[in-house]
């Protein structure tokens, strides 16, 4: 314990060090605000065209995190002529204003956007250019007046950032674009997603060996899968791929699997409960929604689920949506939301199942097949691999040529690909000396050497238990049909 103590007062010395206006990454934000605040000034016609333009929301997971950002604009508007036009209209708002510069997370949305989040009844005007905000604001609010988001840190969750990117990007936007920006440690993202895999797949062995009651990261113990589709989809967004956030948002919403799972858990501790556990397995209904008619199904096969969205126009296997968040969205309905289900749905209903079926049936059999579990391994990797394997280095350890050429023969992120492409290019006295400068910046990636996943045992398609399902018709339809 004394020792302990001893490394929490350094840990406290270090911190009282850091001091606002010393902070790189913050500099980095105020660059950001005036490049937005250059950009609005040229891109707008007139003085409230220029101020929706600049417009910026900024998010932060922590409300110690927005209470620091919020200082320091504080101070670089005050002392920055090019941030002039801020003055007096920045506000930070991080759930209950326990704080007097916290302002109430409605309030906070109101005087940002009035035109678009606040009720009718709302007089107060136009207050503020600059929002910083934990997720309070990340759902449930129409900020689309504003042009920019900043992501000041990085949520764990990657479709965190299309929630928040869906209070901007909505239908109602008079911005022909808005903007999306998001801060990368850079130097640390690999071994920061690597530190997370190591804490879940910790906690998963106590959770078998023996046991663990509660974990400190929520679903520990189950959470490996959905880390590594994390991780793509955190690498595509520092890359510049726009993917996830066109797929992901709709016009109503932009809802994360979490929320999803919280509606869920409201349900399931409510007086509903009952009529969900005990609905009976191929239980369907009907409503009519959005622009695209077709089937809803939510299938088990083990303990996997699987969702599927057959189109009204589908006739092939290839046409089933199978992207999760989608086929959720497809269904987002209230609790109060018209049952419609006529005959001619009903009927669909078994053709569209057969599809959903073969579909199921084909994902789950692709991975019983060993060949189709092998990683990608891209072209430079397999040409750094056949020089280092190709060549005989006397003073380099067998070992350290097959751990390395284990790892160039996994999966790679783009960035670490282009450090090693860089070192590639380079010209060196020797193969030796070349060779050397390969395997450090393989190993400065921190990647692990790739472990296959285990196969799936085949299945035969009766093994493909449907639980309930839903028709969804469009709203332009006649729906007496």
């Amino acid at each position: 314990m004394e020792n302990d103590l001893t490394l929490l007062n350094e840990f406290a010395s270090e911190a009282e060090a850091i001091v606002v206006a010393n902070d790189p990454k913050l500099d980095k934000l105020v660059e950001a605000l005036v490049e937005i605040a250059t950009e609005a000034e040229k891109d707008g016609l007139d003085e409230t065209a220029q101020r929706n333009n600049r417009k910026v929301l900024i998010f932060s997971y922590f409300k110690d995190t927005a209470v620091w950002i919020h200082r320091r604009l504080l101070d670089a508007i005050a002392n920055d002529p090019l941030l002039a036009v801020y003055q007096g209209r920045i506000a930070i708002t991080c759930g209950s204003p326990d704080d007097k510069q916290v302002i109430d997370a409605d309030k906070a949305a109101w005087g940002f956007a009035p035109d678009t989040a606040a009720p009718s009844n709302y007089t107060e005007g136009d207050l503020y250019d600059i929002m910083i905000a934990t997720d309070v604001l990340a759902e449930g609010v129409n900020l689309q007046q504003a042009r920019h988001i900043v992501n000041y840190d990085l949520p764990w969750n990657p479709m965190r950032l299309i929630q928040r990117h869906g209070r901007i990007d909505r239908l109602l936007s008079k911005h022909k674009r808005v903007y999306l920006r998001t801060f990368f440690p850079d130097q640390l993202l690999d071994q920061l997603l690597h530190l997370e895999q190591r804490v879940r797949n910790k906690l998963a062995l106590a959770a078998a060996s023996v046991g663990v009651a509660e974990t400190p990261i929520q679903a520990g113990a189950q959470r490996e899968q959905s880390f590594s589709e994390s991780r793509d989809e955190i690498e595509k967004v520092e890359s510049g791929e726009t993917d996830i956030f066109e797929m992901g948002g709709t016009a109503s919403s932009a809802q994360t699997g979490e929320e999803y799972r919280h509606e869920l858990r409201k349900a399931l501790g409510s007086n509903m409960r009952s009529t969900i556990v005990h609905l009976p397995w191929k239980a369907g209904s009907g409503m009519v929604k959005g622009k695209e008619s077709g089937h809803f199904f939510c299938a088990k096969v083990g303990t996997q689920t699987y969702l599927r969205f057959v189109p009204e126009s589908a006739s092939a296997k290839e046409e089933v949506v199978e992207h999760l968040g989608r086929c959720l969205r497809m269904i987002e309905c209230e609790e109060d939301t018209a049952r419609v289900l006529p005959d001619a749905a009903v009927e669909r209903a078994y053709e569209a199942w057969d599809l959903a079926k073969d579909n199921i049936w084909h994902n789950w059999d692709f991975y019983t097949d060993a060949s189709n579990l092998q990683p990608q391994v891209r072209k430079l990797n397999r040409e750094v691999d056949a020089f280092l394997l190709n060549n005989t280095f006397t003073d380099i350890e067998q070992t350290e040529l097959n751990s390395t050429s284990e790892i160039l023969m996994s999966p790679w992120p783009r960035r670490e690909e282009n450090k090693l492409r860089d070192v590639w290019r380079l010209e060196f006295a020797s193969n030796v000396e070349r060779a050397k400068a390969l395997i450090e910046a393989v190993k400065a990636t921190g990647i692990e050497p790739y472990e296959e996943p285990a196969r799936k045992p085949k299945i035969e398609l009766d093994e493909i238990r449907l639980i309930c399902w839903l028709a969804v018709q469009a709203e332009y339809e006649d729906t007496t049909k």
